[in-house]
């Protein structure tokens, strides 16, 4: 029998052939890594291919893998190596036909190449998963996400049939899949929050399946150059599929609350659907007591345990700020109670054990939703829910749409509704002065007037008690009150038809107060308002005094200021500090709260208490105002008990300026003119 040892020398001059031309390829070196790597691999391939020739094919099988295996744990490239064999096999073919030797033996070497090309790809292909599973398996499933738990658990299984460590493989079809179970569950949808993301997911994972049945393929048929290739394209859409599942949960984490909540409106648009907020109790008081480390851990098992009670299939659930998380049920439950119930149990039976084995509790509130076109809306509702199961005995709350609708929805509404009345109230200049008289208890004439802002809406007048809570929220109060200064100078003209010169009693909020902007246009305004002859005195509450007191004496210092403090005796006083004031002659004037007015005619606690301040007032030089005078009883007892003058609807009820004047002008000789709102 012809023997392929017989080709010896030409073998030796075709490698020699090769290792200059690599040596010559700086790029084709690189791919060894080094001239040491190059050597090594060219040494082995001589000595293998000389010791092989005259081998069985089974033997050359076996010994080839073990090359390749040992190539690949060089770091040596499969191309790199198999571009080498092709390489010398059609060097020594040249050689053949230039001598016109040996020709016999060109299909037996065209057979022992193949075997050990293939072979050697085998010894690449069993290397690299061996590593690929012991890269997998070094990572705790534990530290693992459950989409790569149940992508690697199936990987691994894949990899190790083919290798020969396992007898079954698992399913291959990618729609029976148990990852595409999660690709296409509720919570998946929810966090991948656009359609798009879902459907590149699908695709790149039909994409593993198809690989991993080609795979399947070319190992049943001892293919393994293809097996080879095959199987790094497998992993390379393995983590292909990896990083955009990462890049989907890491701009989910990122934007959490934005995109759950985001899913819980766009259903409720569809359906009516269910949304529970499980509230860990007493969370601040845990951390307080047991450290922030034993807090950290409490809701760090609710979120293991609700993991463990959830189906990733029916619910989606995240942790929303300090102790609360939110689960939005893709079908409602049977029972909303029985739901709650089952999942407090569940997680009070928990204990954290430490120094002091820790229970706590948890509220739980469930909520129908329906239509709830905004985050604003539905975060009002969760508060709401929140608070109600908190008061709840069971601690446990069930809240329909109805009750969601009647009770919040429809209030915050309202106050949208609002808000846009004042912005375009602002906009169109639509804020009105309306002017209440303020009587001389003794004598009966009016002697201030006081300024109370309204809006006028398409002709409906809404009071200042409807919309000032709201102007402070929106951080308008500064605005507010420059535009109420600025209307006073308007009406200084219509001011002084009346028949005595007015003083206007101009009330200001603590937050104008503390803008160096607005002091400089109010001065600017007292001023301009004297000349023109009317007299302005700055109305504080309670608040602004006490905490400025300094800057109110150097007010009153320098540019001459009146001040009277506003909703006096149930609010923030503190006697010594008006005293100070009033003994310094920065006050001037105390208005009286209507709280401790209305009724007085019939409390004698009340009529004590008012009798004490107007004592004080006195004391001090001081007059005294009393707010909410609403009848004839109630402007006698004042009167007995030395109040100076009266406010109320009895003395009259707030009119625009021209009807005041008028008024005025035909009832009494003199006015003094004050402004509130």
């Amino acid at each position: 029998m012809i023997k392929l040892s017989l080709l010896s020398d030409y073998l030796d001059d075709s490698i020699n052939t090769y290792k200059e031309k690599v040596l010559k390829d700086k790029y084709l070196l690189d791919t060894f890594g080094s001239k040491e790597n190059l050597f090594k691999v060219i040494y082995n391939i001589r000595e293998f291919l000389k010791k092989e020739f005259d081998k069985d094919e089974k033997t050359v099988e076996k010994d080839f893998e073990t090359l390749g295996k040992y190539h690949a744990k060089l770091g040596i490239p499969f191309q790199t190596v198999l571009y080498s064999l092709f390489f010398i096999k059609d060097e020594i073919y040249k050689r053949i036909l230039e001598t016109e030797k040996y020709l016999l033996l060109t299909p037996i070497l065209s057979s022992f190449f193949d075997t050990a090309i293939n072979a050697h790809a085998k010894g690449y292909l069993y290397k690299s998963i061996e590593e690929h599973i012991e890269e997998i398996l070094d990572l705790s499933l534990g530290e693992k996400s459950k989409y790569e738990k149940l992508h690697f658990s199936w990987l691994v299984k894949f990899l190790k049939y083919i290798k020969g460590e396992e007898s079954t493989y698992p399913n291959m079809n990618a729609e029976n899949c148990a990852l595409n179970n999660f690709i296409k569950s509720f919570d998946f949808e929810i966090k991948a929050g656009n359609k798009e993301f879902i459907k590149k997911v699908e695709s790149i994972h039909s994409e593993i399946h198809r690989y991993a049945k080609n795979l399947l393929f070319y190992k049943k048929n001892n293919e393994y150059i293809e097996a080879y290739f095959t199987y790094n394209n497998l992993i390379n859409f393995s983590y292909k599929l990896l990083n955009f599942l990462n890049s989907i949960y890491v701009h989910f984490e990122k934007n959490k609350k934005n995109i759950f909540l985001d899913a819980v409106i766009k259903y409720t648009d569809k359906q009516d659907v269910c949304l529970s907020v499980v509230n860990i109790l007493n969370l601040k008081v845990i951390n307080r007591f047991y450290g922030e480390e034993t807090g950290d851990k409490v809701i760090k098992v609710v979120k293991e345990k609700l993991n463990e009670l959830l189906d990733y299939r029916k619910f989606s659930f995240i942790k929303g700020y300090s102790g609360e998380f939110y689960i939005f049920h893709k079908e409602k439950p049977e029972s909303k109670y029985s739901f709650a119930e089952k999942i407090k149990k569940e997680l009070e039976s928990i204990t954290i054990l430490g120094n002091i084995d820790l229970k706590f509790g948890v509220s739980i509130s469930v909520l129908e939703l329906s239509k709830i076109d905004s985050k604003e809306k539905l975060i009002k509702v969760i508060d709401y829910a929140v608070e109600e199961a908190k008061k709840n005995l069971s601690k446990i709350a069930i809240l329909d749409k109805e009750t969601i609708h009647e009770n919040i929805i429809n209030e915050i509404d309202k106050i949208n509704q609002s808000i846009y009345t004042i912005e375009k109230a602002f906009s169109e200049g639509s804020i009105e002065l309306y002017f209440q008289p303020i009587v001389h208890l003794k004598t009966g004439k009016v002697v201030f007037l006081e300024t109370l802002a309204r809006i006028n809406n398409k002709g409906e007048i809404i009071t200042a008690e409807e919309f000032i809570n709201l102007i402070y929220n929106m951080k308008l109060i500064k605005k507010f009150d420059f535009t109420i200064f600025s209307k006073i100078l308007e009406k200084t003209e219509k001011i002084k038809k009346a028949k005595e010169k007015l003083t206007v009693f101009v009330n200001v909020s603590p937050v104008s107060l503390s803008s160096s902007d607005f002091v400089k246009e109010m001065i600017s305004t007292v001023e301009k308002a004297k000349k023109e002859g009317v007299n302005i005195v700055i109305e504080l509450t309670e608040k602004s005094i006490l905490e400025n007191p300094e800057f109110i004496k150097f007010l009153k210092n320098e540019y001459n200021l009146t001040f009277a403090i506003d909703d006096f005796g149930t609010g923030y006083s503190s006697i010594r500090t008006v005293q100070d004031l009033s003994i310094l002659g920065i006050i001037d004037y105390l208005k009286i709260d209507g709280a401790l007015i209305k009724d007085i005619s019939t409390s004698e606690e009340r009529k004590k208490l008012v009798e004490l301040i107007v004592s004080f007032a006195k004391i001090h030089g001081l007059k005294t105002v009393a707010e909410f005078v609403e009848n004839r009883e109630t402007s006698q007892v004042l009167e007995e008990i030395g109040v100076d003058y009266g406010q109320g609807f009895y003395f009259g009820k707030p009119k625009n300026l021209n009807e005041v004047i008028g008024e005025l002008n035909e009832k009494y000789t003199g006015t003094l003119q004050s402004s509130n709102r």
